[in-house]
């Protein structure tokens, strides 16, 4: 069967001018060198040319395919391999008894492909040969499809809609390139696309580029999530094609369509059913949808989808959102397509609307929302444009949550829940977050003059493997009271809030963060571990401790303008614990985002977190019995001492910096986050 797809002299891909039996000749080449035995094997892949040629390869010698994205973590591709039985793919030269040319079935499963998990855990799907032939000859049937017609492949190949894009090529003789899902330039193509599927977010770009009428006589396949209206009005705007769809992974891809117009009157709704699709709306107002392209999981080739539809005076049908998306807060119906859709129309990018269980509403309403807007703005826009039971009562800045090039809202749901627990138990201290809520938490504490915004770099490199949470001191970043008492009762009050988290915490300080995070320990706070950077556990003698907190409590008494606070900052970077950190290419943006500091909160800081106020912990020091860890740069001698002793008196472990000096997760963010990925794993590893 395969060998007949493939049995043409007809260009197939055009940047590597291979026909299709070019193509078929690498792919037998390629099964030779596969030795799995098991049926089930899996493979990560990305949009290239040997991705494409595993796939058609292992179909060759008759196996099934499990479709993982190539940055797919270990553990997770371990997991889902083990549940589903399947087997990396080996390639050795010896093929065992695998067939060459083996007769696959229509009814054969081809491969199992994820679902994106927009809306919960990702579900391997089956699908058949049938399934997939089916909805690629339902395109090209409705599009017209032929040889000579080019589309790109312009979605990740793991996902449907990137698999897709192959099938209905195959089937048609057309020609495809493989290109990356986040680069739309015209550099990428061979030539002008024929057909080219897109995700919202793709063709804002693409309208949005300067490039944008090399796709001037290119129709877009719009599919993958709702695109806003105002996107719908640009393609208008500039005289484009588009034809909206619908479809998931369960359907083979899409399965309904519109007509190709420019008309946003159109391209807003999905169209309709495909020719070899049939539907039906349920009592409930949810989709039913019934064909050969959708997955044998579904018995009689029959599924109700959870998707809310109302049909138009033409035909056309809408989805209104998810029936498991709508939910009850304070004995009112909430639905998040309207309330996003509306934010959406009034210039809000990229806005989702969460429902988080609540004991007193039974569900509270969370937004998460694009950059575009501040929170005062956002609440403001809400509550000028939603009913009141409708304006969302938590505000969040949207992370991408995901891979690829659609926002997860299961990850948003996790997200949200521990975004509201944090905010509650914080009440009001600022703090910024990335990561995975369901991974270890770390707190991070910042130095003195510093901001939760100074652990980005260092979030970068672990956000993959925990759940971050930055927040800024008193006097600090965003924290800034008149009232003394919120300095002062701060070391209690933190303490206090990690205890209500209720869950395991890792503690990492840098410099007085990593005193303020010393106390916390020593007062007994049940901490997974603790990472102090360059942290000093105090003065010994009694008259220098004196002298340093009189000096520190007129640190700032003669800077009265902006140009003394820069002389004094500059002044103190000079000091030789920083070492090289003047050349460093952030220093400069650094320090022009502390002269919009005003310096009296720092010194009303100062006055209480001086280390002329902390007491030498030499002889507490025996009480702390978590993981522990300290990192210091090796040019920095005074405080590389002091990790040493901390090492070899307090049983520390001691991880030097090499080309560091005093803040080495700023000179050294690499090392520094590998530093302490590979302490927390250990203490993990431990815990287990």
């Amino acid at each position: 069967m395969i060998k007949d797809l493939l049995d043409s002299d007809h260009l197939f891909i055009e940047k590597e001018k291979l026909s299709y039996r070019d193509f078929y000749k690498l792919c037998l080449e390629n099964a030779h060198t596969i030795s799995n035995r098991s049926k089930l094997v899996s493979i990560q892949v990305t949009n290239d040319l040997q991705s494409l040629i595993d796939i058609f390869s292992l179909w060759i010698i008759g196996k099934e395919i499990i479709l993982y994205s190539a940055q797919e973590p270990q553990s997770s591709l371990l997991k889902y391999n083990k549940e589903l039985g399947a087997t990396p793919i080996e390639k050795n030269g010896n093929h065992f008894n695998n067939t060459l040319e083996s007769t696959n079935s229509l009814l054969d499963t081809a491969c199992y492909i994820f679902t994106s998990g927009s809306t919960s855990r990702p579900v391997a799907i089956p699908l058949s040969f049938e399934n997939l032939f089916s909805s690629a000859d339902q395109f090209n049937d409705f599009y017209h499809v032929e040889h000579g017609h080019y589309l790109p492949i312009t979605l990740p190949l793991y996902h449907i809609g990137g698999l897709m894009i192959a099938m209905r090529v195959v089937r048609a003789k057309a020609s495809l390139d493989l290109c990356q899902a986040s680069n739309m330039k015209e550099a990428e193509f061979s030539r002008r696309p024929s057909f080219l599927s897109v995700v919202p977010l793709q063709l804002d770009r693409i309208l949005n580029s300067t490039e944008k009428f090399f796709f001037k006589d290119t129709i877009f396949i719009l599919g993958g999530a709702k695109t806003k209206m105002k996107i719908l009005e640009e393609i208008q705007k500039n005289n484009f094609l588009a034809s909206s769809t619908y479809g998931m992974t369960e359907t083979s891809a899409m399965c309904f369509a519109t007509e190709v117009t420019s008309s946003p009157e159109v391209l807003e709704s999905v169209g309709k059913p495909l020719r070899e699709t049939t539907c039906s709306i349920s009592k409930n107002g949810t989709l039913v949808l019934s064909g050969k392209c959708i997955s044998s999981l579904f018995p009689n080739g029959k599924i109700q989808t959870k998707d809310l539809v109302r049909i138009d005076e033409h035909g056309n049908y809408h989805i209104q959102g998810r029936a498991d998306d709508v939910f009850i807060s304070g004995g009112e119906n909430i639905n998040p397509h309207e309330i996003e859709e509306t934010l959406f129309n009034n210039g809000v990018k990229e806005a989702y609307i969460i429902g988080v269980e609540d004991e007193k509403f039974q569900h509270v309403s969370v937004l998460f929302y694009d950059d575009s807007f501040s929170e005062s703005e956002i609440i403001s826009l809400c509550k000028k444009t939603l009913h009141p039971h409708k304006v969302p009562r938590h505000f969040f800045k949207l992370e991408r949550c995901t891979q690829g090039i659609k926002v997860k809202k299961s990850n948003l749901h996790k997200m949200a829940q521990a975004l509201i627990l944090i905010k509650q138990k914080a009440k009001s201290i600022p703090f910024i977050t990335a990561g995975d809520p369901e991974k270890d938490w770390i707190i991070f504490l910042h130095g003195f003059m510093g901001q939760k915004e100074d652990w980005l770099g260092t979030f970068e490199f672990l956000k993959d493997d925990f759940f971050l949470i930055a927040l800024d001191c008193p006097g600090h970043g965003d924290y800034l009271q008149d009232d003394q008492d919120y300095i002062q009762d701060f070391i209690s009050n933190f303490c206090n809030f990690i205890r209500e988290l209720k869950r395991p915490i890792h503690l990492v300080g840098y410099s007085q963060g990593a005193r303020l995070a010393l106390s916390c320990a020593l007062k007994g706070l049940n901490l997974s571990s603790l990472v102090l950077e360059s942290g000093s556990i105090g003065i010994v003698d009694e008259d220098e401790r004196k002298k340093r907190l009189a000096s520190d409590q007129s640190m700032f008494k003669n800077i009265k303008t902006k140009e003394q606070l820069y002389d004094f900052l500059d002044y103190w970077y000079s000091n030789p614990i920083f070492g090289t950190i003047k050349s460093h290419p952030d220093f400069i943006s650094m320090l022009k985002n502390k002269l919009k500091h005003n310096p009296k909160y720092w010194q009303d800081a100062l006055n209480v977190f001086s280390v002329g106020n902390q007491a030498d912990f030499r002889d507490k020091m025996k009480n702390l019995s978590m993981p522990r860890l300290t990192i210091t740069g090796v040019h920095d001698h005074k405080y590389y001492a002091q990790s040493k002793e901390l090492e070899t008196k307090f049983g520390f472990a001691f991880t030097p910096i090499t080309d560091a000096s005093h803040n080495t997760h700023l000179q050294r963010t690499e090392q520094f986050s590998n530093a302490l990925k590979i302490f927390l794993s250990s203490t993990i590893s431990y815990k287990k």
